[in-house]
C-alpha cells in the first residue's frame, strides 16, 4: 500500500523503510495490525506512534487510543472480498470498527467495481479510502455513516457525486482526485454544499473542467490542505487569503496567468504548486508568506527569475524547471535554507558568483541550459551530495570539485568535456558519474586513476552514443587501494569486458589511461 506507508508485497517481507518503531515495549505499546487477504493470512505490525504520524501527515489527528484485532464479527458475512485483496482496518477500545481501508497487492489483481455495501452499516466508522478501484456510483446508504470524515476515492470511474453525500455533516478529508466524473470536459462548479463543511480539513477534487475558485471558499475556514489540481482554473477569488491555516495549496495544471494580492495573508501557508500553468510573472506579495517552504513553478512562461521568491527567508526546495530563464539574480544568496534547486530547461548561460553562498544546498539540477563552466564558487556547498548538469556546454570541470566531501552523485552527460581532472579522485563519497560522449571522441578520454588512493567506490558510467542511438555503459566498481597485484588482476578484469572500441586501453604504471 505504498499510498500510505504501509508496505505489502505479496506476502515477503519488506526489504525498504520500516515503519516499526524501535525501543517500544510491545506488551505496553498498541499493535496495529495489518492483515493480508490472500489465504496465507500473513500479519504486518505497525506500532501506534508510526500510526499517530500517518494520520497527522493526512490531516487527521483525533484518534487517543487504538487497539487492533486479527479478526472483527463486523467482517464475518464481507465474503465478497476476492483473494489478491487486502483489508486494513481499526477497531477502537469499544469494539467499532473507525477505520478502513481496501486495496489490492498489486495492478494484476482485478479492482473493485461495486461500493462495497456492508461498509454502509459500520455506523462508528470514521476513515475509509477506496482509492484506485473500478467503482461507478456511492450508494444512499452511505449517509448512515453520520461519523465518517475521511473519505478517499481517488482513481475510481465515479460517475457523479450525489447531493446526500452532503448529508453527512463530519467531514474533514475529500478526496476526489483522478475520478472518470460523467460531465468532465463541461464548465462545473466546486459543489456549493462543500463550502458549508466548516470542519473541512483536507480538500482534494479535480474534475478536469472547475473554472474558478469562488469567494465562498473563504468559509472553509479549518483548511489545511486545498488540492484542486487538474482542472482549468483562471480565476482565483481575493478570500482564499481568508484561509488563515492554509499549509499546502496546489493549483498546478490549471489555467492561471496571475495570483491574488491577497496570498500574502496566507501566513500558515508552506507548500505552494503553481506548476503547468501560464504565469509569467509572481505579484510581490509571494514574498511576504512567512512560512513557505516549497515552490513549484515549472512548466510556466518565466522570462525572469521571479524576484519576490527572493524575500522567502524559509524556503528549502524550489523548482523552476521549463521556463525561460535568461539568468539568475545575484541575490539568489538570500536563501541560506534552500536545501534543493530544479533550474533544468532553461536558457541559463552563466552562474553568479553569490550561487556558492547557498551553503545548505544539497541538490543541484541545471540540466539543458547553455551553461559554458562552472563558477569555481561551487567549491563553497559543502553540503552538495548530488549534482546534474548535462545537456550543456561545459568543457572542463574545474578542480575545486574535490572540495565538494559529500557529493555522491555526479551528471555531465552531453557536454564539450574533453579530460576529467584527476580531483575527481579525490571525492571519497562518489559513488555515480555519469558521462555521455561521441563515439569518435571516446577514444580521448583521459582518466588518471592513481591506485593508491582514498576512495571507498565510485560507479564510473562512461557512454557512447552510436549510430542506433544505443549507449553502452562501462561500470567501473570499487577502485581499491590495496595490493598492486590485486588491482593488477581486477584491472585485466575490466580490460576484457570493455566493448570493442575500448579495447586499447593502455596500463602506464600506476595509470590507467583511455587512448
Amino acid at each position: 500500500m505504498d499510498n500510505y506507508g504501509f508496505n505489502i508485497y505479496q506476502g515477503k517481507e519488506y526489504k525498504g523503510e520500516s515503519y516499526i518503531s524501535e525501543g517500544v515495549n510491545e506488551k505496553e505499546a498498541p499493535i496495529l495490525e495489518i492483515l493480508e487477504d490472500k489465504g496465507e493470512g500473513k500479519l504486518y505490525q505497525l506500532k501506534l506512534p508510526d500510526l499517530k504520524a500517518f494520520l497527522k501527515n493526512k490531516g487527521y489527528e483525533n484518534f487517543d487510543e487504538f487497539i487492533a484485532r486479527q479478526e472483527s464479527e463486523y467482517f464475518k458475512s464481507m465474503k465478497h472480498i476476492p483473494n489478491g485483496y487486502y483489508y486494513l482496518y481499526v477497531i477502537d477500545k469499544n469494539g467499532h470498527v473507525i477505520m478502513l481501508v481496501f486495496g489490492q497487492e498489486n495492478d494484476s489483481f482485478p479492482r473493485l467495481r461495486k461500493f462495497p455495501i456492508h461498509i454502509c452499516f459500520l455506523k462508528y466508522l470514521e476513515i475509509l479510502d477506496l482509492s484506485h478501484h473500478r467503482i461507478k456510483h456511492i450508494p444512499e446508504e452511505i449517509v448512515n455513516l453520520q461519523n465518517l470524515q475521511y473519505i478517499n476515492l481517488e482513481g475510481n470511474l465515479i460517475e457523479f457525486i450525489p447531493d446526500y453525500l452532503w448529508d453527512i455533516h463530519s467531514w474533514r478529508y475529500l478526496n476526489f482526485q483522478k475520478i472518470a466524473y460523467e460531465k468532465r470536459g463541461e464548465i462545473i462548479n466546486i459543489p456549493k454544499a462543500i463550502f458549508n463543511l466548516n470542519s473541512l480539513r483536507n480538500l482534494k477534487i479535480n474534475y478536469e473542467s472547475i473554472t474558478r475558485i469562488p469567494s465562498k471558499i473563504k468559509n472553509l475556514n479549518s483548511l489545511r490542505i486545498l488540492c484542486l489540481s487538474s482542472n482549468k482554473i483562471n480565476t482565483i477569488s481575493e478570500e482564499i487569503g481568508e484561509l488563515a491555516l492554509l499549509e499546502r495549496l496546489d493549483l498546478s495544471n490549471n489555467n492561471l496567468t496571475k495570483l491574488p494580492k491577497s496570498i500574502r495573508k496566507l501566513k500558515s501557508l508552506k507548500e505552494c504548486y503553481l506548476h503547468n500553468n501560464q504565469l509569467t510573472s509572481l505579484n510581490k506579495f509571494v514574498g511576504n508568506i512567512p512560512n513557505l517552504q516549497k515552490v513549484f513553478l515549472s512548466n510556466n512562461l518565466f522570462l525572469k527569475f521571479p524576484s519576490s521568491i527572493l524575500n522567502l527567508k524559509e524556503i528549502s526546495h524550489l523548482e523552476i524547471d521549463n521556463n525561460k530563464l535568461i539568468e539568475i539574480p545575484k541575490d539568489i544568496d538570500n536563501l541560506i535554507y534552500l536545501e534543493v534547486l530544479k533550474l533544468n530547461n532553461n536558457r541559463l548561460t552563466y552562474l553568479p558568483h553569490s550561487f556558492g553562498n547557498l551553503t545548505s544546498l544539497k541538490k543541484l539540477y541545471l540540466n539543458n541550459n547553455q551553461l559554458k563552466e562552472i563558477p569555481i564558487s561551487i567549491q563553497k556547498l559543502k553540503v552538495l551530495n548530488f549534482l546534474s548538469i548535462n545537456g550543456n556546454n561545459l568543457k572542463h570541470i574545474p578542480n575545486v570539485i574535490e572540495e565538494l566531501d559529500l557529493l555522491y552523485q555526479m551528471d555531465i552527460d552531453e557536454n564539450q568535456v574533453k579530460i576529467l581532472p584527476r580531483a575527481i579522485l579525490n571525492l571519497k563519497k562518489l559513488r555515480i558519474l555519469k558521462i555521455k560522449t561521441k563515439s569518435e571522441e571516446f577514444k580521448k578520454w583521459k582518466i588518471k586513476f592513481k591506485l593508491e588512493c582514498e576512495i571507498q567506490e565510485i560507479n564510473l558510467i562512461l557512454r557512447h552514443s552510436t549510430s542506433d542511438s544505443n549507449s553502452t555503459d562501462l561500470k567501473w566498481l570499487k577502485p581499491w587501494k590495496k595490493k598492486k597485484e590485486k588491482a593488477e588482476t581486477r584491472l585485466k578484469q575490466i580490460i576484457s569486458n570493455l566493448p570493442p572500441i575500448l579495447k586499447d586501453l593502455e596500463r602506464k604504471g600506476t595509470n590507467v589511461r583511455f587512448q
